[in-house]
């Protein structure tokens, strides 16, 4: 009985930890308007995470923001010569966009829109 009860607990654990692989996520945005982005969630690595980011962002971007196992949010200001971004992230994926949107606005944005949102698993 107790060789069961161990057996059992073992797969149990086991079971548990499968649906909860380690995953990663990136954002980079182009530091000079943040129009641009790279976004990549749920990678296996957060190194491959990061490339595929910075290989979807084409442009002379840099990594804003690394998150695992939550949600994350990128809003920027729509303006023709707006500077003003802001990201976040938050287990809530509309706290996330709120906060996000929120940072924009402080930036001085005045037509800021929420560009991207995700959660990672």
């Amino acid at each position: 009985m107790k060789k069961q009860f161990v057996a059992f607990s073992t797969l149990f654990v086991l079971l548990l930890s499968a649906g909860r692989a380690d995953a990663s996520a990136t954002l980079a945005i182009d530091i000079s308007q943040g129009r641009l982005y790279g976004w990549a969630i749920n990678n296996d690595s957060q190194s491959s995470a990061d490339m595929l980011a910075l290989s979807q962002c084409r442009g002379t971007c840099s990594i804003v923001m690394r998150f695992a196992h939550t949600c994350a949010a990128y809003s920027a200001d729509q303006g023709s010569n707006s500077l003003a971004y802001g990201w976040a992230d938050d287990p809530n994926p509309a706290h996330a966009q709120q906060r996000a949107f929120n940072i924009c606005l402080s930036q001085g944005g005045i037509s800021c829109v929420l560009v991207i949102w995700g959660c990672d698993r």
